[in-house]
């Protein structure tokens, strides 16, 4: 017998199903960008803010995303530079298991008085489908 794709691993049910059994990883519906913190504090993003609301001007940032459902490529940028993954912390629901992701983000560069964060992910599920979330940090 095959072993099951790696997808259906990852979404192995830990409630209500027993050892063994897997069910399909949901698709990629949503990406966030949830938190940015610098020296100036830390600010709270909201569904469609564009923009931040504090000025987080410095050499270091902290950036928080959420991705709802699994996907297989998560990216973030801060002004075209990638940004490395620092902790990755699975969502839980009690009845689905793991529905998704937060991940923390680290900018340590040079002095920035301001630029664009992009985050995106890609569906894990057919067809691939790409997510994206901007927000421009003052």
């Amino acid at each position: 017998m095959d072993s099951p794709p790696i997808w259906m691993v990852l979404a192995l049910a830990t409630a209500g199903a027993g050892a063994g059994q897997a069910r399909p990883a949901p698709p990629l519906t949503s990406v966030r960008i949830l938190s940015v913190s610098s020296a100036a504090g830390s600010e709270s993003i909201q569904p469609g803010q564009l923009v931040t609301l504090e000025s987080h001007a410095g050499t270091e940032l902290a950036i928080v995303t959420e991705d709802l459902g699994f996907g297989s490529n998560p990216i973030a940028s801060y002004n075209h530079q990638a940004l490395a993954q620092a902790q990755q912390v699975p969502i839980q629901d009690s009845t689905r298991g793991v529905i998704g992701f937060r991940r923390l983000y680290r900018y340590s560069g040079a002095y920035t008085t301001g630029g664009l964060l992009v985050y995106q992910n890609t569906s894990t599920n057919a067809p691939g489908t790409t997510l994206t979330a901007h927000l421009r940090i003052r």
